[in-house]
Order: structure tokens, then sequence, then C-alpha cells
């Protein structure tokens, strides 16, 4: 008998008691949401304006002057920031690298209010 109970001490022991965590209601999970949450309104906003910019065509000039059609792709966005712009909120969104554009969206995320060229050509 004791070697039974000292088996079953040693082998809890070295495996541990539970090998899955238990999930419970409510539970937060691995997005930090628990199941009863609903998404924060800057959430729906930048899949608005992710949404809005996937196909938005840029153009622009190269160096020679000659037109360059660029259409934005979900990778070329690569952040989207709330931020403050002539005493209202608005939405920063930096597409690319290298070439890249800062487009500004208002505070819903419906219209782009600004665009930025951050590269000299």
């Amino acid at each position: 008998m004791r070697i039974l109970i000292l088996s079953l001490i040693l082998t809890i022991t070295i495996i541990g008691c539970v090998s899955k965590p238990i999930y419970q209601e409510n539970q937060k999970s691995e997005n930090n949401m628990t199941s009863t949450e609903i998404p924060s309104s800057d959430s729906i906003t930048k899949d608005k304006i992710r949404n809005n910019l996937n196909g938005t065509e840029i153009i622009y000039y190269d160096f020679r002057g000659k037109q360059v059609t660029y259409i934005i792709t979900e990778k070329d966005i690569k952040s989207i920031e709330k931020t403050i712009m002539e005493d209202r909120i608005v939405w920063k969104v930096r597409i690319g690298t290298g070439l890249a554009w800062d487009f500004f969206f208002d505070e819903q995320g419906n219209e782009i209010i600004l665009k930025e060229q951050l590269f000299i050509t």
C-alpha cells in the first residue's frame, strides 16, 4: 500500500496533476478576449480601415517622372495608430517600408483626409 501511495505521489509530482489547462466559461483566451466580450470600437475601426485600403491604388511618379501605380495589399499595412492632428482624433496608417506613405483617416475610419508620401522622387 505504501509503495502504491509513494508511486502515485511521485507520478503526480513529475507529470503534474493536470496535463492541459481547464477552461472555464468567460475565461480569457489567447487573443485576451472573453467569450462574452464585444470587440472594441477601435478594433472595429482598424478592421474597417484595413478593408478600405486593401486593393486601393496609389499613384506616384518615379525619379524619371514616369507615373507608377501601386496597389495596396494587406501585408503593406504596417501600422494603424490613433493620433491627434489639428485638434482632432485621426488614424495614422503606415503603408510600406522604404517607399512608404502615411494615410490619415477620420476618427470613424471612413474617409482618407491626408496622404503623405515619405520618400522623394
